[in-house]
């Protein structure tokens, strides 16, 4: 029978482990914070962007104002930087490559 406090009925490991998952996530929200570090979880194929929190604090950005790949592009990275941004992209897509490098960002205020 279904307790209060654990209405799926999951097992104790399984309770432990989502106690776990929660936990390491608070951790590491808080590590980006205090390092000023977020990340972005970017799907080429399809243009659909993800921030971490702190990303998106970095950026300035609400959550429902998280735009896609081109919008992003335009939107934080720097003008000087978008062909080699674009350029890697188009790379990574072509199976040629890892879209892993640097770039400056633009920030607000």
């Amino acid at each position: 029978m279904a307790s209060p406090s654990n209405p799926d009925n999951r097992s104790p490991q399984e309770l432990r482990g989502e106690a776990s998952s929660l936990q390491s996530g608070i951790r590491s929200r808080q590590a980006q914070a205090l390092a000023q570090v977020g990340f972005l979880d970017l799907d080429l194929p399809s243009g659909q962007v993800s921030l971490s929190e702190e990303a998106q604090r970095i950026l300035g950005l609400a959550p429902q104002e998280v735009p896609g790949l081109r919008g992003l592009l335009k939107l934080v990275v720097h003008p000087e930087d978008q062909a080699l941004v674009k350029a890697a992209a188009t790379r990574a897509l072509l199976g040629e490559g890892l879209f892993d490098l640097d770039h400056r960002i633009i920030q607000p205020g």
